[in-house]
């Protein structure tokens, strides 16, 4: 169809973007589930101990009452700063996340893996239709201001040139394109 070298070069970045993203977003869901581990683990022995205080030998009913008291009110605590912290909602986030840039990215990198005669879509509307789905994946990530080190879409072409064509520009000297090779990152400034 109408495929060319810089829709797939602008796919293969958004590709890229999607592993490192997936993963970031894997990781982020195991660290909230273990932390998940410490809040709930306590919980469910804390209720157990307090359901069964009673049947201990030698603790009268006040006493009973008092230390079921206090572990009521410890997990009470435990589980509103589980809350308040959002661990659950977040791990699920995470995971759905995670999943959703996966998929995008395989289904990128089918496309790619494909020849171009055999892709049974217009190049443009499938590049529209993947950065929009990327687009809409990273505004709702956390991850928003950790990724752009990594980030393949906000790398600047290295082949900026002033308007003068010297290779030191003068601060507030406009910079242009170079239209021809602007994905060109070999290019030294």
């Amino acid at each position: 169809m109408d495929w060319n070298e810089k829709i797939e070069e602008i796919l293969d970045k958004i590709r890229m973007n999607c592993i490192y993203l997936s993963n970031k977003h894997t990781s982020n869901h195991l660290y909230y589930k273990e932390m998940s581990k410490w809040f709930e683990v306590p919980t469910i022995i804390l209720s157990v101990i307090s359901g069964s205080i009673v049947s201990i030998v030698g603790i009268n009913e006040h006493q009973s009452s008092m230390i079921s008291t206090f572990i009521s009110s410890v997990i009470t605590i435990m589980t509103s700063i589980k809350l308040y912290m959002k661990i659950n909602e977040n791990m699920s986030l995470e995971q759905d996340l995670s999943i959703s840039y996966k998929v995008l990215g395989l289904d990128i990198f089918k496309t790619l893996s494909l020849p171009s005669d055999q892709r049974n879509v217009k190049s443009e509307a499938y590049l529209n239709e993947k950065y929009s789905e990327y687009i809409k994946l990273t505004e709702s990530s956390h991850l928003l201001s950790k990724i752009t080190s990594k980030d393949q879409m906000l790398s600047l072409p290295r082949n900026l040139k002033s308007s003068n064509n010297s290779s030191q520009t003068e601060p507030g000297t406009p910079l242009e394109l170079d239209f021809e090779n602007p994905f060109d990152v070999h290019n030294g400034i």
